[in-house]
């Protein structure tokens, strides 16, 4: 083997031009790697450009509609669109059915429309993956309950979200306690019949 320069590989010995030549499409390459790079930057800039390509894709719509915001009139609706969404793909990403239809809950409940949100948190029934996601659905549908002023049906959906022994077993038991105080009361300022006889 030779000392002489070149003559090992003779398809790689370059020239200045081979070199610019070979610079500047790396450079055009690296470049065009960086502007790409400029939509990732942010979860947002990445949700939008998500959005752009897909714009039936219902967690881009959750990402761009829902993470953030904080007027719960929009918030509701944007999630309505996600489950419509959803619906009429005739699939549900995994673990988005039930949460699309759980936070619907949560928002229409935090806009006092209690109907909508019952209905809301029975459908996410129906979808839950275990013993939390079922107290998490239980425990409103509980409270909705007592608000209705139906303590037989509240008080069989806080035994069973009880029952299931969650992280958020103690705010349920508070919850029960306060139903329990409260139709104690209404059952002692209930007026009393009188028979005439």
């Amino acid at each position: 083997m030779g000392g002489v320069v070149g003559t090992r590989y003779p398809a790689i010995a370059t020239s200045p031009q081979t070199t610019i030549g070979f610079l500047v499409v790396v450079a055009g390459l690296s470049a065009g790697t960086v502007m790409r790079n400029l939509d990732y930057v942010t979860p947002e800039t990445l949700a939008l450009k998500d959005f752009q390509r897909q714009p039936r894709n219902p967690r881009t719509l959750y990402r761009i509609g829902c993470e953030g915001e904080e007027d719960p009139a929009k918030l509701a609706t944007m999630l309505r669109r996600c489950v419509g969404l959803s619906k009429s793909r005739g699939y549900f990403y995994a673990g988005t059915s039930f949460s699309y239809r759980r936070d619907l809950g949560d928002t229409l409940l935090t806009l006092g429309r209690i109907d909508e949100a019952e209905v809301a948190y029975q459908e996410a029934l129906l979808e839950n993956n275990g013993p939390l996601q079922e107290s998490q659905t239980l425990f409103p549908l509980a409270v909705i309950a007592s608000m209705k002023y139906r303590p037989g049906e509240a008080e069989g959906l806080f035994q069973r979200a009880m029952s299931l022994e969650t992280s958020i077993l103690p705010q349920i038991e508070e919850a029960y306690q306060f139903h329990q105080s409260r139709m104690e009361q209404s059952q002692s300022t209930e007026p009393q019949r009188v028979s005439n006889g």
